[in-house]
């Protein structure tokens, strides 16, 4: 049986390309997501039980961008038998200002879920982040609204 040249050459491009490369089926690089991802929490003040654990994993496209996905677990303590744990997740951006400080930095939680609200973050800093309210404006409260980076 005689081999055509031209199909191994093309057989041998093909496996050069597709398949020695490290990375996805897009032909991309991958990406070491490892320290792309942060991680906040805390207990936020909650108005029929002793506070809301809450741990928000923001991960982000890539490096160099403001924008991902994130995880967002909340956890009602202190209901007894009640299960009052639960999960959100959906993508985030940051946006420049808020209602007070123009110069503030938002992080945006845009849930998957249709019943779920947007939620926002301002940026206190690199290791926390302040829940404001639907009109981004910070809560007026002595409790404490912040949730810190772990």
């Amino acid at each position: 049986m005689r081999r055509n040249p031209l199909l191994a050459v093309l057989g041998l491009a093909t496996t050069l390309v597709f398949g020695c490369g490290e990375g996805d089926v897009s032909g991309q690089p991958a990406e070491d997501t490892a320290g792309l991802s942060t991680i906040y929490e805390g207990v936020l003040p909650c108005a029929d039980c002793e506070g809301i654990r809450t741990v928000l994993t923001l991960t982000k496209d890539g490096p160099h961008t403001s924008e991902g996905t994130f995880v967002l677990g909340e956890t009602y303590l202190g209901r007894g038998d009640v299960d009052g744990a639960f999960a959100s997740r959906g993508v985030w951006t940051t946006w420049r200002g808020n209602a007070v400080d123009e110069n503030a930095i938002v992080v945006v939680l845009n849930p998957d879920g249709p019943a779920e609200e947007r939620r926002y973050y301002e940026r206190m800093g690199e290791d926390a982040l302040r829940l404001l309210d639907r009109d981004l404006r910070p809560i007026e409260s002595e409790l404490n609204y912040t949730l810190t980076r772990s």
